[in-house]
């Protein structure tokens, strides 16, 4: 019970951040609608559309991340049929891998800045550091990116081997349909449980990377020794923010997409989608920085007192990096 109070506690605080500092976390959410509208707009226009369905699904898959709701949505709705119209195009497969590389690379930049900046203004806002520009916010976000960037790296390797080491067996002694649906279902079910598990770990990862000092296979590490005891509030911010990712794209499906032949329709529908997934991106992100928040409260002094005194030394100065002090 005290968990679950602590789960709403934590939904009510990621609402009020909005709040606090309106005037931060607009400009925050619009050069984030912006930038993201932006890369879409190029690549719109830079690949022909193959079929429109699997369009609309590589677009969700390229704009999300491994251990969010979003991802965790495409995990189960579409990698299939996307799969499936990626092998009767062939014609176009190798263009079209090529340009979505280069579109998910730019994409992946971009969008570490952005979870970067948000991360680093919640926690402005939450430690009610009032005196921390929005351009001085954008130039630690900046520097802070490496960091991010680090154990993002490890994240992607981490679910990587864990989606072969669960999938690839799908692939070997499966002959018939029949069979092949039964053994998905028994290998995907693991897996998804799996996967929800270390999501929690590696969102709050990234965010002790923003915040702290440290990066990568360290700030894993630290991740998984402070959220002991909270992994319910995780999966809870996780399922919360999956069901609603979920919701938005079962609307999508329901209600349908302009043909190819219908590029604007085509084009402000995306938009529309983009802009609703970047918006519930954002307050996941803030959710997890309160989160962490907690997380470090209930547990951080127990974790940091096993760790040498250097390594304490930096952990006491975590929160400095709110401030001005920013690496």
């Amino acid at each position: 019970m005290e968990l679950f109070l602590q789960f709403l506690g934590t939904l009510r605080e990621t609402l009020k951040i909005f709040f606090k500092n309106g005037k931060l976390m607009a400009s925050i959410t619009l050069i984030a609608l912006v930038l993201n509208s932006l890369l879409y707009l190029v690549q719109f226009f830079s690949i022909k559309i193959l079929i429109g369905d699997s369009f609309k699904e590589q677009n969700l898959v390229l704009v999300s991340t491994p251990g969010s709701p979003e991802f965790t949505n495409v995990l189960i709705y579409f990698i299939p049929e996307f799969t499936n119209a990626l092998i009767h195009s062939k014609q176009d497969l190798g263009t079209f891998i090529g340009v979505q590389w280069t579109y998910l690379a730019i994409n992946s930049i971009f969008s570490l800045f952005l979870s970067t900046l948000t991360i680093l203004g919640s926690a402005v806002i939450h430690e009610a550091n009032d005196s921390i520009t929005f351009k001085n916010l954008i130039l630690k976000s900046l520097r802070s990116w490496k960091r991010t960037f680090v154990t993002l790296f490890y994240t992607i390797v981490g679910f990587s081997s864990m989606f072969f080491l669960f999938i690839f067996p799908l692939s070997l002694g499966v002959k018939t349909t029949t069979s092949y649906t039964f053994y998905a279902i028994l290998v995907a079910i693991p897996f998804l449980i799996s996967y929800l598990q270390m999501g929690i770990v590696w969102t709050l990862a990234l965010v002790i990377s923003v915040l702290e000092e440290i990066c990568g296979l360290e700030a894993i590490r630290k991740a998984a020794q402070i959220v002991e005891g909270m992994k319910i509030n995780g999966f809870l911010l996780n399922l919360v923010f999956t069901i609603i990712f979920s919701v938005v794209i079962q609307c999508i499906r329901w209600t349908g997409i302009p043909q190819p032949t219908e590029p604007f329709k085509l084009l402000i529908g995306y938009l529309v989608i983009n802009s609703i997934s970047c918006l519930v991106r954002t307050v996941w992100l803030v959710a997890y920085t309160l989160f962490y928040y907690q997380c470090k409260k209930t547990h951080g002094e127990e974790v940091d007192s096993q760790k040498s005194v250097e390594y304490s030394k930096i952990a006491t100065k975590a929160p400095l990096l709110i401030g001005e002090n920013i690496p």
